[in-house]
């Protein structure tokens, strides 16, 4: 079910049910529902379709949706994604790659130095 038509089916349970509450009150019933509480309801129903964005309330206008592609655009260009990269052939960040790799090696090195200290360290001391 879609929005609208759900604000819609509650506007009508609500009117519909609105004799009925009156009955319950003591109220007569025989001339429905008067002007005010029909303009009440409206109200209602309007400042409900606003709250859960129902209805003319549903989403962005074609303005807004225009507004985020242009701004979408413009950051594309500044930080230069998408058909702004500039890149030639492999997207691939081989340079990035190439820096964890080294980063990686150096960290074994490390280990196995600390390894070996570690060892002579024990073979010394005769622990």
């Amino acid at each position: 079910m879609s929005r609208s038509s759900t604000s819609l089916v509650l506007v009508v349970v609500a009117l519909l049910t609105a004799p009925l509450a009156g009955a319950a009150n003591g109220s007569s019933t025989a001339s429905g529902p008067s002007k005010q509480e029909l303009h009440a309801l409206a109200l209602r129903g309007e400042a409900l379709n606003r709250t859960y964005h129902l209805g003319a309330y549903a989403g962005p206008s074609k303005q807004e949706i225009s507004a985020l592609t242009l701004r979408g655009q413009a950051l594309n260009r500044t930080y230069h994604l998408g058909a702004y990269a500039g890149r030639t052939g492999s997207s691939f960040p081989w340079f990035t790659a190439a820096f964890a790799a080294a980063a990686t090696f150096g960290v074994i090195l490390a280990a196995f130095a600390g390894a070996v200290g570690a060892r002579r360290r024990r073979a010394v001391t005769g622990a």
